[in-house]
């Protein structure tokens, strides 16, 4: 289902209502295509039942031929991370069936601000000196890693574990194994295969395989010299 099938919002509706509990649902903001999903297809939106921020909500369809527990496991991080104190969307909704919306998806708070990168790749701002909007993201950055590392990352395992994810899994499956770095290496291989193709990383993740293998042989030549 594409961003422009008009289809999807009746569908979405009715499984909002469904879910929800709430038969006499409507729209107060229909789905609208937010651009910049590399994973999904993003769309705004606003319901008249309360559910949510203020801001309304956001509707994330991952690819059809990603694995669609994607939606659990995406609901399980995200609540885990608000639980903890974390600004993260919670997830209202998650739907593993593709044949709803195409693919998989998650119904999440919309939480209001703008993506990091916008300044830097906004067409106005190309040729200008972006040392201040550097030093904000820098800032920012340095503000919200010492807070993602004080998070219990034993919450988030078992969050991701209760969501069904198992230990193992073939390729373009999502397992406890793929949230590792040689996990997330062999996701981008089967990513490269796949439509809408990221082949252009192909050479930068082989470029990571041997620096791990270098940084690994270095490691134990090092531990023998002890």
């Amino acid at each position: 289902m594409t961003n422009d099938d008009p289809r999807l919002p009746q569908r979405l509706l009715a499984y909002l209502r469904d879910s929800f509990g709430h038969p006499d649902l409507e729209y107060a903001e229909s789905p609208q295509p937010v651009s910049g999903g590399f994973e999904t297809s993003i769309y705004s939106l606003r319901v008249t039942s309360g559910v949510g921020r203020p801001e309304g909500l956001v509707l994330r369809v991952f690819r059809a031929y990603e694995d669609p527990l994607r939606a659990s496991y995406e609901e399980a991080i995200h609540n885990a991370l608000v639980d903890q104190g974390y600004p993260a969307p919670r997830v209202h909704l998650a739907c593993a069936d593709p044949d709803v919306l195409g693919g998989s998806f998650v119904v999440m708070d919309h939480l209001a601000g703008r993506p990091l990168l916008a300044d830097f790749l906004s067409p106005s701002t190309l040729f200008r000196l972006r040392t201040r909007a550097f030093g904000f993201v820098s800032r920012l950055i340095a503000e919200l890693q010492p807070r993602l590392h004080a998070l219990d990352p034993e919450a988030l395992l078992e969050a991701v574990k209760a969501a069904g994810v198992p230990s193992e899994a073939g390729p373009g499956r999502l397992s406890l194994r793929s949230m590792t770095f040689e996990g997330q290496l062999g996701h981008l291989d089967y990513r490269i295969t796949m439509p809408g193709s990221v082949a252009f990383l192909q050479a930068s993740n082989g470029f990571c395989r041997t620096a791990r293998r270098n940084e690994s042989a270095l490691s134990a030549t090092a531990t023998s010299t002890l």
